[in-house]
């Protein structure tokens, strides 16, 4: 990363290495961690958003760092969610199994062995040692609440989901921030809904790089079913730290010159700023007339402050 013919450090979900690339002096593109999670609302189409998820958290069995991993319903259709996922082949633990699991991941110790990542939902099942149907698609484990503690808050890369239900879609906002901030790193939230307004405030309040709407994570993230770039990585870190939101591309790794041409006079502009800010001022023109910008721009704020 300190080589000089290095330019630019693009880190894909190692945050060991933050420290050093952003000490490299070097711009840097974090590419971080997923494991999100997706909200049904109560106006969503269940059948298609179900689909949506099973295939999105099956697809390369976990691997994609986009997929859903956190299932949050709306109360009032989680029995139709619940029975929606067990025809599309989910599977709901008991404690014990889940126990099993979380042996077989080494979840209470660490983070989940790489040995069993990307492995079918049936194989995880055989090797925690319980029985599953062999249409299983994904594991599932119902909880309430949410901790550092809680194995299943990291990142899992196999098809397992942690499933809650939420009373109404503000408490669903709540906890989808919760998730968002918890081991995910702001990286993709997803909503399925077809009420605007919702899909709205969940886009405006989220601590997120990137919000999908209607659509598999996995496949809507890399471009597939979306209008995003197509690319594997997201440059992520909960909003406000990352350099980019966006899918990187190879228009992340240029610089292009900018070139602005002047459309207006200056004292053109002034005059207009002056009438738009301040209407009922007329203590600044002499200010304007004779370029005091300092004098200026004190009277503008003056003037402002006795507006408001």
């Amino acid at each position: 990363m300190h080589h000089p013919a290095a330019a630019m450090v693009v880190n894909t979900g190692v945050p060991e290495l933050d420290r050093e690339a952003a000490q490299s002096g070097k711009p840097y593109i974090y590419g971080g961690t997923g494991n999100g999670p997706v909200f049904i609302e109560r106006t969503a189409d269940i059948k298609q958003a179900v689909e949506d998820i099973i295939v999105s958290r099956t697809f390369d069995y976990g691997i994609v760092s986009a997929a859903e991993q956190y299932v949050v319903v709306d109360s009032l259709i989680a029995a139709e969610v619940k029975a929606e996922m067990l025809k599309n082949g989910a599977y709901f633990m008991n404690g014990e199994e889940e126990k099993q699991l979380i042996d077989l991941l080494n979840l209470e110790h660490g983070n989940a062995d790489t040995e069993i990542m990307g492995r079918p939902a049936t194989e995880l099942a055989r090797r925690a040692g319980f029985t599953v149907p062999e249409n299983t698609s994904v594991l599932v484990s119902q909880q309430k609440y949410i901790s550092d503690r809680n194995p299943f808050a990291k990142e899992l890369l196999c098809p397992v989901l942690a499933y809650y239900i939420e009373n109404d879609w503000m408490h669903a906002c709540e906890k989808c921030m919760n998730l968002l901030v918890n081991e995910s790193h702001g990286h993709t939230l997803v909503i399925h809904s077809r009420d605007e307004e919702v899909i709205r405030q969940f886009a405006l309040k989220k601590p997120v790089g990137r919000v999908l709407v209607n659509t598999p994570a996995t496949l809507g993230s890399m471009g597939m079913t979306t209008n995003l770039f197509p690319a594997m990585t997201l440059g992520s870190i909960t909003a406000g730290a990352g350099i980019t939101s966006d899918n990187v591309s190879p228009m992340n790794f240029i610089y292009i010159r900018k070139i602005g041409y002047g459309v207006r006079k200056a004292d053109e502009y002034l005059e207009n700023a002056k009438k738009e800010l301040c209407p009922n001022t007329q203590t600044m023109a002499t200010a304007g007339q004779h370029g005091d910008a300092k004098e200026l721009l004190k009277q503008i704020l003056e003037a402002l402050s006795k507006e408001l």
